[in-house]
């Protein structure tokens, strides 16, 4: 692969951590750009129920779903010049209805409900479809933001949950992380 982990590796990871005797801590060592909402519920809750010390570094990038996941550990720390944050939601979706248009085809879909087809191929979405998925951005963005609050304490405030990352100092001084250091090494001198 391109460096990319699922839930479930990291899920087996934190498994084999909790199996082992002679590992007394962790780091989550993360350069991520975020994940997928659905799936990180099992990895937030499997985090959460380690009896064991767990803590979060980051050198590079720390953001949204990586951050969420962070955000359970015991420690979130990092390097003076990573990007932490981006917390938040997002849906893309391309319309290519005017793409369609100019090559002279019109796709016609028939569906047994008016969300069923939603963003098939040459289809602008209906007003409908496009407030069902604020809706779901929404809900979702709410439940980030409340996680955010409870974990770090409501440390962080909502402007700072706007889609942004900082670097190391910033992220300090904004409540997201509880400590810039050098390296990793810095980490695992705490344990």
């Amino acid at each position: 692969g391109a460096g990319c982990v699922d839930y479930a590796e990291i899920i087996a990871d934190l498994d084999e951590f909790a199996a082992k005797d002679e590992a007394r801590a962790c780091i989550m060592d993360w350069d991520c750009p975020g994940g997928m909402v659905q799936g990180g519920l099992a990895v937030e809750q499997r985090i959460l129920a380690l009896d064991k010390p767990i803590y979060s570094f980051s050198a590079g990038l720390m953001a949204s779903m990586a951050y969420k996941l962070a955000c359970c550990t015991d420690g979130i720390f990092a390097t003076a010049d990573a990007q932490i944050g981006c917390i938040g939601v997002y849906c893309y979706l391309l319309d290519t209805s005017e793409l369609y248009k100019a090559e002279g085809v019109k796709p016609v879909l028939i569906t047994s409900g008016k969300y069923k087809g939603m963003g098939a191929p040459g289809l602008s979405l209906t007003t409908d479809q496009l407030s069902l998925l604020q809706d779901r951005i929404d809900e979702s963005a709410a439940n980030f933001y409340n996680h955010v609050d409870e974990m770090r304490n409501g440390l962080v405030s909502r402007d700072d949950m706007q889609g942004q990352t900082f670097t190391g100092e910033k992220a300090l001084a904004n409540g997201l992380i509880d400590g810039v250091v050098g390296g990793i090494e810095d980490v695992a001198a705490m344990l």
